[in-house]
């Protein structure tokens, strides 16, 4: 399977996640946007599928925050949820010290 990226930015005073030609608009906050970027890519990746999320910055430079790893799924690791953490923002920024 190929591997499925979304893309999570700031697009004036809101946040978009972009994936497959697709804009999914209306997050106020990046936080928001990645984690819901982060929880559908992770479904995905139970399923078999490789997947990742990219931060974009406002700069042109970009970060993956959360990649799939190559484990079968259990029930164990379909409950973990603290898998689908990636960078706390404040105020939609990162917070200093953040990659």
């Amino acid at each position: 399977m190929s591997q499925l990226t979304y893309h999570v930015q700031q697009v004036g005073s809101g946040w978009t996640v972009r994936h497959a030609g697709r804009e999914y608009t209306g997050y106020s906050s990046g936080d928001a946007a990645l984690e819901s970027a982060i929880n559908v890519a992770r479904k995905l990746s139970l399923n078999g599928h490789e997947t990742e999320v990219v931060l974009e910055g406002t700069d042109g430079t970009s970060s993956v925050v959360w990649r799939s790893e190559n484990t079968v799924p259990t029930i164990d690791n379909m409950m973990d949820f603290s898998a689908v953490t990636g960078p706390q923002l404040q105020g939609g920024k990162r917070q200093s010290g953040e990659p």
